[in-house]
């Protein structure tokens, strides 16, 4: 609802823009959906969550060091530069990673900004 009044705002017709942005969710849902209908025929969907829950406790203390977003971008280019990835899938990582240092430390909610891309400068 934000995009279409900010779209609004800027001469455009509210409910185009609405439908516009439905139209994106609504492809970015069915891609997500189809990749995760895969995983659970071929039987590794548990495996997958399994393995994410694994490497998250394991990297617990790195995640809430001063220099985990830092880290994460670093790793992130090192991991672009030798998969190759094309554009989708390295925005993709982008964002899967965003929430990468979000967590608590000390009870201690950590911050992070809405708008950032770890794997560009």
């Amino acid at each position: 609802m934000a995009a279409a009044k900010d779209g609004e705002s800027k001469g455009l017709n509210l409910t185009f823009v609405s439908n516009f942005f439905a139209a994106q969710i609504d492809a970015n849902e069915l891609i997500e959906y189809s990749l995760l209908a895969e995983w659970h025929r071929a039987g590794r969907a548990d495996q997958i969550k399994a393995a994410l829950i694994a490497e998250l406790v394991e990297t617990k203390d790195i995640r809430t060091n001063a220099s985990c977003r830092d880290n994460t971008a670093k790793a992130v280019r090192e991991n672009l530069d030798q998969r190759h990835l094309g554009t989708v899938l390295a925005i993709a990582l982008d964002r899967a990673m965003e929430a990468n240092c979000s967590g608590t430390t000390a009870g201690k909610e950590i911050e992070r900004p809405n708008d950032i891309s770890l794997a560009r400068p």
